[in-house]
């Protein structure tokens, strides 16, 4: 019926609700013990930086190229391929739509 359902469901919240402020408890408790260093997962999180400083460069700087002439390859909507000093490039225009076979600065 209707009401059993209903009070197996208020008592499955007050688990869950229990369940939850003794994990929160637990945590606490955990840290300041270990000095907000636990050493389980140590091995799950990530300790080692992606910087320029330690060699990772996620792209070519070209900032030598703006201010250049190039050909358009493709349409520019606004993200498309140029031609510049010999080499294709990935091009994003400023929003305007630029058809291709077009010259650009």
């Amino acid at each position: 019926s209707i009401t059993t359902l209903g009070d197996n469901l208020l008592f499955l919240l007050a688990n869950v609700i229990v369940a939850l402020i003794l994990t929160i408890v637990e945590w606490v408790i955990l840290v300041k013990i270990f000095n907000r260093k636990i050493p389980f997962l140590d091995k799950v999180i990530l300790k080692d930086s992606t910087n320029s400083e330690s060699g990772y460069n996620s792209h070519d700087n070209r900032s030598h190229l703006v201010g250049k002439t190039a050909q358009t390859v493709t349409d520019l909507r606004p993200a498309g391929i140029i031609f510049c000093e010999n080499e294709r490039i990935d091009a994003v225009s400023d929003g305007n739509f630029i058809l291709r076979n077009k010259t650009v600065k």
